[in-house]
């Protein structure tokens, strides 16, 4: 696992925000990714980058917390129950995370990784974290990477 800091540009994004428990992280995912790449289709919008997941709150079985899957794009767009807004520029700390890693259920280990490395350098969390979706998952072998975690940080 490699952890790596990065600088991400302010982002114009479409998306779709929805309270959820971990088990409908997956389908919510799936069916948002589906609704806003045929809005921005549509549209005639380019994407301009990889969707993700925000995750602005803790998530648990039982206890929802907000999540938010947005997709960059060119241009605002007018899109009936979804939002077009910026996203800041932040600092990051960004691990790659492979589809074995993710079919293995190691992403909460690589988070884990991450906020400790985080604690070690003296930086602090400065938002919530964002998961991009760098691939589709039957695009790509087990050991490419597959979703990138970001930690804002300061």
């Amino acid at each position: 696992m490699k952890i790596e800091l990065k600088s991400i540009p302010v982002q114009l994004v479409v998306s779709l925000s929805q309270q959820v428990v971990i088990p409908q992280i997956g389908p919510f995912t799936r069916q948002a990714f589906r609704t806003l790449e045929q809005a921005i289709t549509d549209a005639g919008v380019k994407m301009r980058g990889a969707p993700m997941a925000i995750y602005d709150d803790r998530i648990t079985d039982t206890e929802p917390g907000l999540m938010e899957i947005a997709w960059p794009i060119e241009k605002s767009f007018d899109a009936s129950g979804m939002t077009c807004k910026e996203l800041p520029a932040m600092r990051v700390v960004s691990v790659a995370v492979s589809r074995d890693q993710a079919d293995a259920g190691e992403i909460p280990v690589c988070y884990g990784k991450a906020f400790e490395w985080i604690a070690q350098q003296g930086y602090k969390v400065a938002g919530p974290n964002r998961e991009c979706h760098l691939a589709r998952r039957d695009s790509i072998t087990g050991d490419q990477p597959y979703i990138e975690i970001q930690i804002p940080i300061e």
